[in-house]
């Protein structure tokens, strides 16, 4: 399934080649060197593990949620 908000997601920020650099707004890419977190490249590999997932909307509880 694809994702709706993909160009949002296809930057430097979420990229395996990237890593960020320490205390600075950029990120460090194995191979254009310092970029920006927007940047963009054609040798994009999307790292799901620097994405941090939404949180769930709490569900209005009812009583007659809970009742037999």
């Amino acid at each position: 399934m694809k994702r709706k908000d993909t160009q949002e997601e296809n930057t430097c920020a979420y990229c395996e080649h990237a890593v960020p650099v320490n205390h600075a707004e950029a990120f460090l890419c194995d191979y254009k060197g310092v970029v920006r977190p927007e940047g963009r490249c054609r040798r994009f590999a999307f790292d799901l593990l620097k994405v941090s997932p939404r949180r769930r909307p709490l569900s209005s509880d009812d009583e007659l949620d809970f009742s037999l």
